[in-house]
């Protein structure tokens, strides 16, 4: 027994003698080249600092000094724990409103390239700063980690680097709210994974932008609102080619024509954004697919929820007010009845657009003369404070203003020729009216002088 059992004990006893300090050095190793990183790292982001005018202190915990050498609690960063890499970079403004004056502490300046260190990135979020007159620099393309990059409302100029088809994990892309040209969305067909992709708000000169964004069959989250000036018919491949879609916002642009029938196809739609554009005709008939919903609490607050892209939240604020201008008449409804059971949000504001009983209101008969086909009877009338919360028309609303306004000028000129003429024709009334000018001027002068030296007086002998 002693023959077999001694030399197996030896044997574990030399095998892990010589794992021992394979293993011990390993760790040692690993935290070695943790501490190697966070330093390099920490370095490259005290250089990105000095680049920046931080005027409000945003970036007060950042430092050399010996209370701010812990980098890992620096705000707007957090770090790898096991390979001591930044992994996030967030340094979006918050924008603050006490009271009726609001608060914003913004940076400005030059973004440096010392951010190229920071290759393990997979989230940058620089929104909401003040970057003047600056291009969207090249390196950011470097970035081959990042899975959300948000750069909108920071002054960025010129046009989207072509580096950005680097970016291949990338799953959010947010550029709104800049001064960007948009020539072409080339770069946009190498990012297979984006999930969210926002050009609101900029130069929209990109004549195939159709063509690449239908090579991206992954959009949830598409937005191409305000300023873009996309002058055109709705392209009816967003029904076919993006039917992942849950979001679309084409607000404010300069499409016309009708809405094409092959949009309700996409079925995980949860708002639909078409307001302030030069649509007509008539909506859809599928859209009756989408049961009409009233809000639950009949409150008529605004709808917040949330889409999720996995591990990244984004938040959504819809008001649940609605102005309509129809005919010269202009009313607004706080409870407007368009909250639907997939479609949450329908924005046809603006348009030339009604749907049949989509809005419990009291606009005349007389205002469906003509449209029998698109809007038919106007519902039944409902009582404006228990339901529609309709704004109440002031008593003045059909207030002549321009028959008032020409009849005043008229009034003037009447009366000023007339009185005029009198003076010019009548040589007696002239005269009079002349010495009694001259005789008030001579009144205001003598009391001016005599009141000037009472008052001489009274200063001398205080």
């Amino acid at each position: 027994m002693s023959k077999t059992k001694y030399p197996r004990l030896a044997h574990f006893l030399v095998t892990w003698s010589l794992l021992l300090p394979k293993t011990t050095l390993g760790f040692t190793s690993r935290e070695v080249n943790k501490t190697l990183n966070m330093e390099k790292e920490r370095d490259a982001l005290l250089e990105f600092k000095r680049g920046l005018k931080d005027d409000f202190g945003h970036l007060s915990t950042w430092g050399d000094d010996e209370d701010k050498k812990e980098c890992c609690k620096w705000k707007g960063i957090e770090w790898d724990k096991r390979t001591g890499r930044v992994i996030v970079l967030d340094l979006h403004n918050e924008v603050s409103c006490p009271g009726r004056a609001c608060f914003s502490p913004i940076l400005t300046g030059k973004l440096s390239p010392s951010l190229l260190e920071l290759q393990h990135l997979s989230y940058l979020d620089l929104s909401l700063n003040a970057f003047e007159n600056s291009e969207i620099l090249r390196f950011i393309g470097s970035f081959k980690r990042l899975q959300y990059l948000n750069l909108s409302s920071c002054y960025f100029s010129g046009e989207i680097p072509a580096q950005f088809q680097n970016l291949s994990s990338l799953r959010i892309l947010d550029l709104g709210n800049n001064y960007l040209i948009v020539k072409d969305l080339v770069w946009l067909s190498h990012i297979s994974s984006l999930e969210f992709l926002s050009l609101a708000g900029n130069d929209f000169q990109a004549s195939n932008w159709f063509r690449e964004i239908t090579k991206v069959p992954s959009l949830k989250e598409l937005d191409l609102s305000v300023g873009n000036k996309l002058t055109e018919r709705i392209p009816a491949w967003i029904g076919t080619e993006l039917i992942k879609l849950r979001i679309l916002s084409l607000r404010f642009n300069k499409f016309y024509g009708s809405i094409p029938s092959i949009i309700c196809q996409l079925q995980f739609l949860h708002i639909l954004d078409l307001s302030a554009n030069g649509l007509s005709g008539k909506i859809p008939q599928c859209l009756k697919k989408f049961t009409l919903l009233r809000q639950e609490n009949g409150s008529g607050e605004s709808m917040d929820f949330q889409v999720r892209y996995d591990y990244i939240p984004r938040s959504y604020l819809y008001i649940g007010d609605l102005l309509i201008q129809w005919k010269n008449q202009e009313s607004e409804y706080r409870n407007p009845l368009l909250y639907l059971n997939w479609l949450e949000c329908v924005g046809l504001v603006k348009q030339q657009l009604i749907r049949k009983n989509s809005i419990k209101h009291s606009i005349d008969i007389s205002s469906y003369s003509g449209n029998a086909q698109l809007c038919g009877p106007p519902s039944p009338r409902i009582d404006r404070d228990s339901n529609t919360n309709s704004q109440e028309h002031d008593d003045d609303e059909d207030f002549p203003y321009l028959e008032f306004y020409i009849s005043m000028v008229l009034g003037f000129i009447v009366a000023f020729w007339g009185f005029l003429g009198c003076l010019i024709v009548n040589r007696s009334w002239r005269n009079a009216y002349f010495t009694f000018l001259t005789d008030m001027n001579s009144w205001l002068y003598s009391t001016s002088r005599v009141c000037s030296a009472r008052l001489k007086g009274m200063l001398r002998n205080y």
